[in-house]
């Protein structure tokens, strides 16, 4: 279960990071947004983050049961366990969030922005916020999972998304000035 658990993830990262720069590209005013594709490979995401989730809670029940048969739940010593699963949990709720900002149709049918007012920034940067940590927690399970363990690859993989993630915040703020205080169509 945790090696489909890491495939899947590995494809939910692929397509973020697609998401990501194509999402930022819209926000940031360089592209038009509402590209049927992009829609697809959201959709896409989006499944693939709910067998994700559903894998988590199943190895959590499992590491709670083993806890419980211990009697003793080491909560200090899973810390990052636990980074994992508060993170991947604020994450759902942040992500519901993100998609319902983006849930007004315009009329062609075409998905577009409904508001983006501080309450959507704030929620933008608390997701990419979740992101880096949920990332950052699970980036060196996930590659031992899948059979990478180069150290330098690790530190490689850091700094890419820290840049991207970096950028996505970015974005995230110049759409908000766009919208709120320049307003350029």
């Amino acid at each position: 279960m945790r090696k489909w658990n890491a495939v899947i993830s590995a494809m939910i990262l692929v397509l973020f990071v697609v998401h990501m720069i194509s999402g930022g590209f819209v926000l940031a005013g360089f592209t038009a947004g509402g590209s049927r594709i992009m829609q697809i490979l959201a959709r896409a995401m989006a499944t693939l983050v709910i067998l994700h989730i559903l894998i988590g809670i199943v190895l959590t029940v499992k590491t709670l049961a083993a806890q419980r048969r211990a009697g003793k739940a080491y909560f200090r010593e899973n810390a990052v366990f636990w980074a994992r699963r508060f993170s991947g949990a604020a994450l759902v709720i942040l992500m519901l969030l993100h998609v319902m900002t983006f849930m007004a149709k315009n009329a062609d049918g075409a998905v577009r922005l409904s508001n983006f007012g501080t309450a959507q920034l704030i929620e933008s940067i608390l997701l990419v916020l979740a992101l880096i940590v949920h990332i950052v927690s699970n980036i060196r399970p996930l590659m031992i999972s899948l059979g990478i363990t180069a150290k330098q690859f690790y530190a490689d993989i850091l700094l890419i998304f820290s840049v991207i993630l970096l950028l996505a915040a970015a974005a995230f703020v110049v759409y908000y000035f766009r919208w709120n205080v320049i307003w350029l169509p």
